[in-house]
C-alpha cells in the first residue's frame, strides 16, 4: 500500500493491478521483480550440445535440470505488467531447441522431458494470449522439431523417417512413454477454456496433429495411437486430441465415426464416480465429442442413433447435463426421436446450475458451457412450462447464475474497491459459462415467464438491489456492452446485431411495470429503483453512441415512459444527453 505513484514507490514490484483506493492510499496488487542474472537461459541448459549429450556425467546432470525447469515452468507469471514473461520466453525457446535431443534420451530423461513440455504448454495457456500465441507459432515453425518428435511418439510417423534424430517413442518406450506422450500432444493441441489462451494459433497445431496422426496415411500409427481409448491412463488424453482435431477437420471426424464410435459410446456406458475428476472429465469431453461428429458431418452416425436413449438417461444426470444437453439438442434436431419430462428436467438442471463444477473444457463453435441447457429450457417454456418454472426452485437459481457469470457481487457487502470507477475496467463476463447467444436465452425465457405472470414477476425489480434488476441494469452498462462487441468481434461466428438484440430484451422486461396495472407504493419503489440503477442515463449513451438498433422503438418508448415519471429521470436524460453530445462531437456513426 502506497501513497505514492507505483511507477515511484514500489519500484522494487510489477504492479499487477489497482486492488483499490483506500484511506491510508492506494492497494496495489504486485509481484517482487527478479534482479538476479537468469540461470535457465544460459549454461548449462542452452551450452549442452549433443555431442555433450552423449557423456555419461551428463544424464544426471540433465535430469536435475529438467528438475528444476519444470519447477521454473509450473510457476505463475504475471498476465498484465510482463513480469518474468521476457525470461520464460527466452528460457522456453531455449528448452525447445534441445527438446528433440533430450526425446532421444533413455525412457527416464525422455519422459521427464515430456513432463517438463506440457508442464510448459499449461504455463503458457494461462500467462498471456501473445505468450501463448508466439510459443504455439514458434511450434509450427522454428520448432516444428519438437512437435514432430511428439506426435512420432504417439505412432503418428515412421520412426526415424520425420527426422535425422528420431525420439524412442511409445513403441520403443513402453506403455507409460506412451501416456507421457499422449499427454504432452493434448497439452500442445487440446483449447483450455482462459482467455489468454490463443485458440487460432492451438487451432494450427491440431490441424497439423490431424493431418501427420488422423490422416489415411497414417496408416498402422493411426490406430495404435486410437487404441488409447481403451487404456483408462490414455483415454482422457486421447480423447483431448480427437477433440482437438474433431472440431477444425471433418475428415477426423469420419475417422473417429468409422474407427473408434463404439469405444466412445461404450465410455458413456461406464459408472463414473462423481468425486473423480478424470472419469468425469472422459465423460464429459465424449459427449461433447459426439456432438461435434454430428455437428461436422452434418447427420447421425447409425451407430449414435442406435444408441440415443442413453441420451436421455445421461440428460437426467446432473454433472453431465448441460454436455448432454447440447447432444441431445443435436440428434432431436436431425430427426432422432427423444424423449424428455418437464418433472425429470427441472430438478436437474437446478442441481447443474448450483453445483456446477467447471472442468478444463471448451463447448465447441464458442458455445456457452450452459448455453444448451437454456436453450433446450427455452423450448419447455415456450410450450407453455413458464408457470411451472417460475414456481421451481430454478427460477430464482437461473438469476443467480447469470448474475455469477456477469461476476455481479449479489448476497454479499460491497467491499472498498469493488465498486466501478470511471475509468476502470470491469471483469470480463464468464464466456466459456453463458456465450452471448446463451445470454439471449436466457433474457427470451424470461421474458416468456414474465409475460405468463407479470404481476408476479414485477415485485422481482422493486429493490435495486435484487439480483433480476441488478442484472438488468448491468446488461445495460456501457462496460458490459463493450466486452460484448469484443467477444462477438473475436467469434466472428454470430451476428453483430446481437448486442442490439440483447438490448432489446432488457428493455421489454423492463417495459413490463408500464404495461400492467401496478398499485401505487410497488410502483413507486420500481422507479426508484430504476432510478438508482440508473436505466436512462444508460439508455441514453446507448442511442447517442451506437448505430440504430433493429427496433428503435423499445428503448426510446422505455426512455419517455420514464422521462414521464418525474422531474429526477429528466435530470438523469439532460445530464447524460450533456455529456454524451460533449464526448460525441467527433462524427456519430452513420444512419444517426
Amino acid at each position: 500500500m502506497e501513497r505514492q505513484a507505483p511507477g515511484s514507490a514500489v519500484t522494487d514490484y510489477h504492479v499487477l493491478q489497482v486492488i483499490g483506493q483506500g484511506s491510508f492510499g492506494t492497494v496495489y496488487k504486485g509481484r517482487r521483480k527478479f534482479t538476479h542474472p537468469h540461470p535457465l537461459s544460459d549454461p548449462p541448459l542452452h551450452s549442452l550440445s549433443f555431442s555433450l549429450l552423449q557423456q555419461t556425467w551428463a544424464l544426471p546432470l540433465l535430469s536435475e535440470v529438467l528438475a528444476v525447469l519444470t519447477a521454473y515452468f509450473a510457476g505463475d507469471f504475471s498476465v498484465d505488467s510482463g513480469s518474468g514473461t521476457q525470461e520464460l520466453q527466452q528460457t522456453a525457446g531455449n528448452f525447445l531447441t534441445l527438446c528433440p535431443s533430450l526425446l532421444s534420451q533413455e525412457r527416464p530423461l525422455e519422459e521427464q522431458t515430456l513432463t517438463c513440455l506440457l508442464v510448459l504448454c499449461q504455463t503458457m495457456d494461462r500467462t498471456s494470449l501473445a505468450s501463448s500465441r508466439s510459443f504455439y507459432e514458434s511450434l509450427l515453425c522454428q520448432h516444428q522439431a519438437v512437435l514432430v518428435s511428439v506426435v512420432q511418439g504417439c505412432g503418428g510417423l515412421p520412426q526415424g523417417g520425420a527426422r535425422g534424430q528420431g525420439c524412442r517413442g511409445a513403441a520403443a518406450g513402453g506403455e507409460g512413454a506412451g501416456e507421457v506422450y499422449t499427454a504432452a500432444l493434448a497439452a500442445m493441441c487440446h483449447v483450455t477454456p482462459r482467455e489468454t489462451c490463443c485458440q487460432p494459433a492451438k487451432h494450427q497445431v491440431a490441424l497439423y496433429v490431424t493431418e501427420r496422426l488422423l490422416a489415411k496415411e497414417a496408416g498402422r500409427g493411426t490406430g495404435g495411437f486410437l487404441d488409447g481409448l481403451q487404456d483408462t491412463g490414455l483415454a482422457l488424453d486421447t480423447l483431448k486430441v480427437l477433440y482437438s482435431c474433431c472440431n477444425i477437420s471433418r475428415d477426423a471426424c469420419q475417422l473417429v465415426v468409422d474407427e473408434v464410435l463404439q469405444n466412445i459410446l461404450s465410455m458413456l456406458e461406464k459408472q463414473v464416480c462423481p468425486d473423480d475428476p478424470v472419469q468425469c472429465h472422459t465423460l464429459e469431453l465424449s459427449l461433447y465429442l459426439l456432438s461435434v461428429l454430428v455437428i461436422q458431418l452434418e447427420c447421425v452416425p447409425d451407430l449414435l442413433q442406435q444408441s440415443a436413449g442413453m441420451i436421455s438417461i445421461l440428460l437426467r444426470s446432473p454433472p453431465h447435463m448441460s454436455a448432454a444437453s447440447l447432444l441431445w439438442m443435436e440428434l432431436t434436431s436431425r430427426g432422432c426421436a427423444l424423449e424428455l419430462h418437464l418433472e425429470d428436467f427441472l430438478p436437474a438442471a437446478l442441481i447443474s446450475l448450483i453445483s456446477a463444477v467447471p472442468l478444463p473444457i471448451t463447448p465447441p463453435g464458442h458455445l456457452g458451457r450452459f448455453d444448451a441447457l437454456l436453450t433446450l429450457l427455452l423450448q419447455f417454456v415456450s410450450q407453455g412450462a413458464a408457470a411451472d418454472l417460475l414456481h421451481s426452485e430454478l427460477w430464482p437459481s437461473l438469476w443467480q447464475r447469470v448474475a455469477f457469470t456477469l461476476h455481479l457481487p449479489l448476497d454479499r457487502p460491497i467491499m472498498e474497491g469493488e465498486t466501478p470507477r470511471a475509468g476502470r475496467a470491469t471483469p470480463t463476463p464468464d464466456w466459456i459459462s453463458l456465450s452471448p447467444s446463451g445470454l439471449l436465452a436466457f433474457l427470451t425465457i424470461a421474458t416468456h415467464v414474465f409475460t405468463a405472470a407479470p404481476s408476479q414477476c414485477i415485485a422481482l425489480m422493486s429493490s435495486p438491489t435484487s439480483v433480476v434488476l441488478t442484472t438488468l441494469g448491468h446488461l445495460l452498462t456501457e462496460q458490459f456492452l463493450q466486452h460484448l462487441d469484443h467477444r462477438l468481434e473475436a467469434v466472428g461466428e454470430l451476428p453483430q446485431d446481437c448486442g442490439w438484440w440483447l438490448v432489446l430484451r432488457v428493455c421489454q422486461l423492463l417495459c413490463f411495470p408500464f404495461a400492467v396495472d401496478v398499485e401505487g407504493p410497488l410502483l413507486t419503489d420500481i422507479l426508484r429503483a430504476f432510478l438508482e440503477v440508473e436505466v436512462v442515463p444508460h439508455l441514453a449513451l446507448m442511442t447517442l453512441s451506437r448505430p440504430p438498433p433493429p427496433d428503435p422503438d423499445l428503448p426510446l418508448s422505455l426512455l419517455c415512459h420514464l422521462s414521464l415519471c418525474g422531474t429526477p429521470f429528466i435530470s438523469q436524460l439532460l445530464s447524460q444527453s450533456g455529456r454524451g453530445l460533449v464526448a460525441g462531437s467527433q462524427p456519430c456513426p452513420e444512419g444517426k
